[in-house]
């Protein structure tokens, strides 16, 4: 009988470091949790910090650390300030969820002037 794959398999994540994005709701903060529960120390990144921090706290006391940064994926300033951020804070990223997303939007420009749905990120500065 094949095993299913379940959160109990993930393992020890002490000592990891996890950025998630849109990590303050849905599937995001569900992972947020369990990369938590599991030790690891999760960047989450939100347009929000104040929703950001909110969600956590209601995730109650975990093995690893949460630090809710602000990241507005539509705007390459807040990209940038985020990667500097993270670059300021941790000697390296062992897991990145990219996880924030929208779809099915009116046609809109990002402050930036690329389409919406598909504006470009810039995750290459975290190196």
């Amino acid at each position: 009988m094949k095993q299913s794959w379940t959160t109990f398999n993930i393992g020890n994540l002490s000592g990891k470091t996890a950025i998630v994005t849109g990590g303050n709701a849905g599937l995001g903060l569900a992972t947020v949790h369990q990369l938590l529960m599991h030790g690891a120390d999760v960047v989450v990144a939100s347009r929000s910090v104040e929703r950001g921090e909110k969600a956590v706290a209601g995730l109650g006391p975990q093995r690893g650390t949460a630090e809710v940064l602000q990241l507005d994926l539509a705007d390459l300033a807040s990209v940038e300030a985020f990667a500097n951020a993270v670059k300021a804070r941790h000697d390296k990223i062992d897991l990145l969820i990219n996880n924030a997303g929208i779809m099915m939007t009116d046609p809109a420009v990002t402050k930036d002037g690329f389409e919406l749905q598909l504006a470009p990120t810039t995750w290459a500065t975290l190196r």
